[in-house]
């Protein structure tokens, strides 16, 4: 087994945080809530005043982790949908704003 790492995270200092997902695996989300989680402990409030998510080349992954990832960050609306030819392909997934990141600049 190779362990990968989908997530890096780095604090910048005076509050604000860089994270990077290099793509989307199987605990991708989990490791992202534990990145955030370890960010705004280094800033002096508990709280991250902005961060970068830095999405640059990555090639995609599972479907499922995109969709928690996005959902951390979106309040409302369609994160994203499947359309088919066949109606069991058709699905549309929507953000949740119970466990949502706050608003960063």
């Amino acid at each position: 087994n190779i362990a990968m790492k989908s997530v890096r995270a780095r604090y910048l200092g005076d509050g604000f945080g860089y994270v990077r997902v290099n793509q989307f695996l199987e605990h991708t989300a989990d490791d992202l809530i534990g990145r955030l989680k370890d960010l705004r402990e280094k800033t002096e409030g508990g709280e991250l005043k902005g961060l970068v998510l830095d999405l640059r080349n990555n090639p995609g992954g599972l479907l499922n982790q995109a969709i928690r990832v996005s959902d951390l960050f979106l309040t409302s609306g369609i994160i994203v949908y499947t359309d088919g030819r066949v109606e069991g392909q058709r699905q549309k997934f929507f953000a949740q704003s119970r466990g949502t990141e706050p608003d960063y600049p």
